[in-house]
């Protein structure tokens, strides 16, 4: 991936560290990775079934997916805050690690999981941590409107790739930018 170094300097010239949110189903775990086709299964799928209900495992992580959120963090020095549903059930930080994550996280790694929204875990957990520059990256479409500006839509089935890398930088810099035009701290 060619580095886009005007947006990097200008990201990392900024006094707050971004803060990417990541989803892991449909933006880490795809649904190519799980072995399904966009008609379907291609076979058995590396997943469980429970319920009736299809579960994907962290076999179904695609590593690369991986490569771009690195390249994102590395590029633009974000930290990484958990908002999937998985935060619930383990510590994704370990999962992302094994697959070859090598971004930080924010040491207040995961959104609440209070509902009734993710659009409002992230605004609590913005609140909370003085409203840094920030992306989410999700396959879902469920943010309030003032998320959008931040929000980069991931293709379920091919999840995060190196074609989102430039569009993720420059959403990162012109919040950074529309932060100091509004007369808010970088």
């Amino acid at each position: 991936m060619t580095a886009m170094p005007h947006v990097q300097l200008e990201i990392a010239a900024a006094n707050v560290r971004p803060v990417i949110f990541v989803d892991m189903d449909g933006v880490i775990v795809t649904r190519a990775a799980a072995g399904w086709s966009r008609r379907g299964s291609t076979g058995a799928p590396r997943s469980s079934r429970t319920n009736g209900a299809r579960r994907r495992s962290p076999r179904s992580l695609d590593p690369g997916a991986i490569k771009p959120l690195n390249e994102i963090c590395q590029q633009s020095g974000a930290w990484v805050v958990v908002s999937s549903s998985w935060r619930e059930r383990m510590d994704v930080r370990d999962v992302l690690t094994r697959y070859g994550f090598v971004g930080a996280f924010h040491t207040d790694w995961k959104t609440d999981s209070e509902g009734p929204t993710r659009s409002e875990e992230i605004d609590r957990w913005l609140a909370g941590h003085g409203a840094p520059p920030y992306l989410i990256l999700d396959d879902w479409p469920q943010f309030a409107i003032h998320h959008y500006r931040a929000w980069l839509r991931i293709d379920s089935h091919c999840g995060l790739h190196w074609g989102h890398v430039p569009h993720a930088l420059t959403i990162l810099e012109s919040h950074r930018r529309g932060r100091v035009q509004e007369g808010l701290r970088p």
